[in-house]
């Protein structure tokens, strides 16, 4: 299923961006990885979950097992490399979870013909599952907000299954759905909310937002900007910048 949906090849893009826009990302990295360990300084948790958890090249794993807490890495499919590294790590437990809960309905929806389908979509989307992450200590959501839908959405538009209009549709639901269902109190949160066009003379063309769903709840903390895309690879002949702000959940 993740396979036939583009997921792993997805995920292989993302370190590809990495590797090509190593040195651009060096600053949003570091600012990440500062922004939690200063909430873990401040917070002392014994146990951390790590929704979305990826590459861990925002996620200062090692400075956070070396303070001796307990590590969550939940992800719907961990890259054979971080398994292969951290199945026996002192510290840290791998959890195969899908935090939004509708992969499957998107993808029962994308390959049959009935109409109820979409429905049953927004059903699971309101109602994701995450009880593997609500008893930790500190919740971090960390960079996915925005690409939580990714997968999803994109699938469905190339099976013909969504418009534009819904496709704006499915990635509202989805991401204040992720926000309806962090834990209050004990989330860390750190998202791209706009992502800013320039052409080759930096000239600033037009500023795009990235979160449709509100942040009623949240306080919001630190912002910096991520130079995402240099390399014009992402967005035509364009250069992006994305806006990048911390929040936590009251």
């Amino acid at each position: 299923m993740l396979r036939r949906m583009r997921y792993f090849s997805n995920q292989m893009g993302i370190i590809n961006r990495y590797l090509r826009e190593q040195d651009h990302w060096v600053p949003h990295l570091a600012n990440t990885r500062r922004v939690i360990l200063e909430a873990i300084d401040d917070r002392l948790p014994k146990t951390v979950a790590v929704l979305g958890s990826g590459w861990l090249l925002d996620i200062p794993l090692q400075e956070m097992t070396q303070r001796g807490i307990e590590v969550k890495l939940i992800d719907v499919a961990h890259p054979p490399r971080i398994r292969h590294k951290y199945k026996d790590y002192p510290g840290v437990r791998l959890i195969d979870a899908d935090i939004t809960s509708c992969i499957r309905e998107a993808w029962l929806y994308g390959r049959q013909s009935i109409d109820d389908g979409y429905h049953h979509l927004l059903s699971a989307i309101g109602q994701p599952n995450l009880s593997f992450a609500l008893e930790d200590d500190l919740v971090l959501s960390v960079n996915i907000l925005t690409q939580l839908h990714a997968l999803i959405v994109e699938y469905l538009a190339n099976r013909g299954r969504i418009d534009k209009v819904r496709q704006g549709e499915l990635t509202a639901a989805i991401q204040q759905a992720h926000l309806d269902a962090l834990p209050a109190g004990r989330t860390l949160l750190i998202a791209d909310l706009e992502e800013e066009h320039y052409n080759d003379s930096n000239v600033l063309l037009g500023v795009n937002p990235r979160v449709l769903a509100n942040f009623d709840g949240w306080l919001r903390g630190e912002s910096w900007q991520w130079k995402f895309d240099t390399k014009r690879m992402f967005s035509g002949d364009q250069r992006v910048i994305l806006n990048v702000s911390s929040f936590w959940k009251k």
